[in-house]
């Protein structure tokens, strides 16, 4: 792009800024980069201006814990049952990195698209189910250099509260050594470090592709801080919304045989956008935004 003087450099970047801003939310892990054409007036002519999504960030946070601790530990990576909802979880650019087709793609994650990301398939041995990418007898991880953000993360998890009405950073109660002082003094430095990274990273985790990182509430998520910041991308902010877990049919007697009828149609939508929800009226307002744009999919269900 040619040199142009200060004054419309400044309106090239208002101009990049206000697409990104847009865009932050319908950016999947399809491809490695999005182009976007905007074109910028100049008099009589009109510039085309070539504007890039980024790539998945290069996410790297530091580690509470050292390889001489985790390796001789048989708790993480290795779980009791295939449906686990503590197996790791892949962003869309995860899964095209480990894996190079439609086959290989459904073995190790279960599905064929990257839009949305998804939880690793567990492999069942010697009566347990372990992480795909685990080499058993050593406790080593295949991929260790490589391995997805939520393993990043790991003792600490994204994660909704139980009410679904906030995201927050919690610890998980199964790692062996933070069981008897989850509230220690270096759990929480390093959890507020921790919580600076996610929020700084919020549009980007709170992407389609991305979102399914953040995990459903579970009695060992002690939790440690808040993340506000996602919490307004994911729920929005203000308004008594929550965001819709499997169970919140049965919150409703009263409106249980309609929304009942109705909740799974609604419900296979959560990946691609985000649903929420508010009491109202004796019965539930369901609503649904994505990138900008928000509606409501069906009538208040129950209401008077």
């Amino acid at each position: 792009m040619p040199a142009y003087p200060a004054e419309k450099n400044r309106c090239f970047k208002e101009i990049e800024t206000a697409i990104l801003d847009k865009l932050s939310f319908v950016f999947t892990a399809c491809s490695r980069f999005l182009t976007v054409r905007a074109l910028f007036q100049t008099g009589t002519r009109e510039i085309p201006l070539l504007l890039y999504l980024p790539e998945m960030p290069r996410l790297d946070p530091s580690q509470i814990l050292t390889s001489d601790t985790c390796l001789p530990c048989p708790v993480c990576c290795v779980f009791p049952d295939r449906s686990t909802p503590f197996r790791p979880f892949f962003t869309g650019e995860e899964i095209s990195s480990r894996s190079s087709n439609e086959m290989e793609r459904i073995h190790l994650f279960g599905t064929l698209t990257t839009a949305t990301g998804s939880q690793a398939e567990l492999v069942e041995e010697d009566d347990r189910f372990h992480c795909p990418f685990l080499e058993l007898s050593t406790h080593a991880c295949r991929i260790y250099r490589d391995r997805p953000l939520d393993c990043r993360l790991y003792p600490f998890m994204i994660a909704y509260t139980l009410g679904g009405e906030r995201v927050h950073l919690v610890l998980d109660l199964h790692c062996p050594p933070f069981r008897d002082d989850p509230d220690s003094a270096r759990v929480r430095g390093h959890a507020a470090q921790l919580a600076r990274f996610i929020e700084d990273q919020a549009a980007w985790i709170a992407a389609p592709a991305v979102r399914g990182i953040v995990a459903h509430p579970q009695e060992t998520h002690h939790p440690v801080a808040p993340l506000p910041k996602l919490t307004g991308l994911l729920i929005g902010r203000g308004g008594g919304f929550r965001t819709l877990f499997p169970g919140d049919r049965r919150r409703f007697p009263d409106a249980q045989t309609s929304f009942t009828r109705a909740f799974l149609s609604h419900y296979l939508w959560r990946d691609r956008m985000n649903l929420v929800w508010k009491p109202f009226m004796d019965g539930l307002l369901l609503a649904a935004f994505e990138g900008g744009d928000s509606f409501i999919p069906c009538p208040p269900v129950g209401a008077a």
